[in-house]
């Protein structure tokens, strides 16, 4: 019979080509196992070990998603803002004690959503409460780890954050849901008015919420509302003492998350 090219089997592949296509295949299996685990490793770095020194190591992404970090307050140096050693959740180095070990490697935290009595930098005179204040909120958070959801960047540098810090009875993982709101905390104690301008961030609970907390502290008269609702404002200082209205918060990247209408939590 006779036999045509298309017709005849093909030859099996022998020891040398068998070894070859297997070799080849097993290549480009481990070579795509290994860029997926050295991607994996290298999130789970960033998420578990990466320390920030400064707020300006933080990445944009992370302000903007509104990511929480957790960090020790190393100096309280303003009435609405504070400074933190951050601390990832797996961490091995302790906060620096002495300030010549902390620069550059401390962020700057501004409250959220509200303004403090000016405390008088640049040899401008402090602003009535603003000593009232500035110790309520070092008793408040001098020492501790605070949790901070990241809401934008001032244009000083500094984070402006959302800050909780954790109740006695709680868990600490469960403060970024159940602790202790500090600018709600201010607010509550009369030790600071809502931040208003277009510029302002609240974070999720919206400015309603701190609009209740600040009309609840003028009917009680605490803080700086002792004397009734009539009180010198930051911005009304800082027009006064400068010719213009600016603020530590101002010139933020980021808008407010939009509003809720829930009552704000303790």
């Amino acid at each position: 019979m006779a036999s045509y090219p298309w017709s005849r089997q093909s030859k099996a592949k022998g020891p040398y080509q068998q070894a070859r296509d297997w070799v080849g295949q097993h290549v480009e299996v481990s070579t795509a196992g290994a860029f997926a685990l050295g991607f994996f490793c290298n999130r789970i770095r960033v998420s578990l070990f990466k320390r920030y020194p400064n707020a300006a190591k933080i990445p944009y992404e992370m302000i903007q998603k509104n990511k929480w970090i957790k960090g020790k307050v190393t100096d309280v140096n303003d009435p609405d803002g504070f400074r933190i050693f951050h601390m990832p959740p797996i961490n091995f180095r302790r906060a620096p004690k002495g300030k010549s070990d902390l620069k550059d490697e401390v962020i700057g935290i501004r409250l959220a959503g509200i303004d403090a009595p000016e405390y008088g930098h640049f040899n401008k005179p402090k602003q009535a409460f603003a000593d009232e204040a500035i110790a309520h909120l070092r008793k408040r958070v001098e020492g501790k780890v605070v949790y901070c959801q990241l809401l934008a960047r001032d244009r000083y540098g500094r984070i402006v954050a959302v800050p909780k810090i954790r109740r006695w009875f709680l868990p600490r993982f469960l403060t970024p849901w159940a602790g202790m709101h500090i600018s709600f905390d201010m607010l509550r104690h009369g030790w600071a008015v809502v931040y208003d301008r277009s510029d302002a961030v609240y974070g999720k609970e919206g400015k309603e919420a701190y609009d209740i907390l600040q009309n609840e502290a003028i009917q009680k008269r605490v803080g700086q509302w002792v004397n009734g609702p009539d009180i010198e404002t930051p911005a009304e200082y800082k027009r006064k003492h400068s010719g213009i209205v600016t603020d530590s918060a101002a010139d933020v990247e980021l808008k407010p998350l939009e509003d809720t209408k829930t009552r704000p939590k303790k």
